[in-house]
């Protein structure tokens, strides 16, 4: 394969479910291990969950209207479709709900004062550098960067028959070749499984 198909190939991998529960028990207990769970519940991209804080947060929806770049701080997201409304789904309410608690523990411990949602020991925003570093000791058979957990929301509601558009809008974007990559590979996977299985049944 050329170097571009190669880069492209990367770009779009995703952790599928038993690899993603790994990646997280390893990481348990941690920030970065919190964080990364947000995004594959979420699909957020990390410089909008860096700069989320509780007012962002009501009972139905994340409110994302804003990210955070360590060389420009925080300002708007990357695109006019990227402001939107995260809906909050059962599992990502217990989520927050145990985030919270531990939250609250942790920034005792450490006396931090702060409301963003994820920051490090000094109160500071969480950096894809930050989340890079904790990455890097965790093993896993894929590349582990913070956008992979991004491309695994997208994987994760394919297989469960979430329509394209509809990952689109919860990603916030009207068009991107990585998440229709990432889509089509996925049902063309689950087609296969279907007609594996259907080979087998026998009707009269």
């Amino acid at each position: 394969p050329s170097v571009r198909e190669k880069v492209k190939k990367k770009d779009a991998e995703y952790l599928e479910a038993d690899e993603l529960k790994s990646v997280l028990d390893q990481m348990q207990g941690t920030m970065a291990g919190y964080l990364c769970q947000f995004l594959a519940l979420t699909g957020c991209r990390i410089g909008e969950a860096s700069a989320l804080t509780w007012a962002d947060i009501d009972d139905k929806y994340i409110h994302i209207t804003k990210a955070y770049k360590p060389e420009n701080g925080v300002s708007t997201p990357k695109t006019e479709t990227s402001v939107r409304d995260i809906f909050i789904q059962p599992e990502l309410r217990t989520f927050l709900r145990e985030f919270r608690k531990w939250r609250l523990i942790h920034m005792t411990a450490y006396g931090i004062r702060t409301d963003l949602l994820f920051f490090t020991l000094r109160g500071n925003h969480y950096t894809p550098s930050n989340l890079w570093l904790s990455l890097s000791h965790i093993d896993c058979p894929k590349h582990l960067h913070p956008h992979i957990f991004r491309h695994t929301h997208t994987a994760l509601l394919a297989e469960q028959g979430m329509s394209l558009e509809a990952i689109a809008r919860r990603l916030g974007h009207s068009s991107s070749a990585i998440t229709k990559q990432i889509y089509f590979h996925v049902t063309e996977k689950l087609k296969a499984r279907d007609e594996e299985a259907m080979s087998r049944v026998s009707i009269l």
